[in-house]
């Protein structure tokens, strides 16, 4: 939490609740203020925790700041995937580029047909639609530079809190904190179904 508000601005609710069910979940749920995992999301050995980084930062990405239709679930999944990259990055796990690089290649290994800015009702929880999202704001950060990026990320989440946002919100607000065009990084990552080559370069 502590981390989270750092990057993405105050906690946007009254309250955080956290259930642990008595029994074994495949995936933890959130709503607004509350995450529920399953006994096996909490081991004492950490091996669920980017799913407790990923659900908390859902509350900045998807609960305050809230899609105005499912075409632009990946705005949900996307950015709550690459809080878990960043968590790892600052908790002492492998860093986010290498995070990117592990899912660039499970993304390289499968059918390249899902288009991330509308990906239709049958692939709109995909897992490759969390990869490729996580892939996105990776490519935006790789792009804008660090400290561009996190005033951005941070705007964004402040800005828009208890907001309605698109696709074209977020790029829009992206373009603002550029140095240069990113309409090309967008095209290939967003409205492209073949996978760009991994973002390695820092402005």
């Amino acid at each position: 939490m502590a981390l989270f508000e750092e990057l993405f601005g105050p906690y946007p609710f009254a309250e955080y609740v956290v259930v642990v069910a008595d029994e074994e979940l495949d995936v933890p749920v959130e709503a607004q203020g509350l995450s529920l995992f399953g006994v096996n999301h909490v081991d004492g050995a950490r091996g669920a925790e980017r799913l407790v980084a990923h659900e908390l930062a859902h509350q900045w990405f998807g609960n305050s700041v809230t899609i105005a239709d499912w075409r632009h679930i990946w705005l949900n999944e996307g950015l709550a995937k690459y809080a878990e990259w960043l968590w790892s990055e600052r908790s002492g796990g492998r860093d986010a580029q290498e995070l990117a690089a592990v899912a660039h290649r499970l993304l390289a290994s499968q059918p390249q047909d899902l288009k991330l800015a509308d990906p239709g009702r049958k692939l709109m929880f995909d897992d490759r639609l969390y990869e490729r999202g996580g892939l996105v704001v990776h490519a935006v950060r790789r792009a804008l530079g660090d400290d561009a990026f996190f005033r951005m990320l941070r705007a964004w989440a402040t800005v828009h809190r208890h907001g309605v946002v698109s696709t074209q919100t977020f790029t829009a607000h992206v373009e603002r904190y550029a140095h240069g065009p990113v309409d090309e990084l967008f095209e290939a990552w967003l409205y492209g179904t073949r996978l760009p080559a991994l973002p390695t370069a820092v402005a």
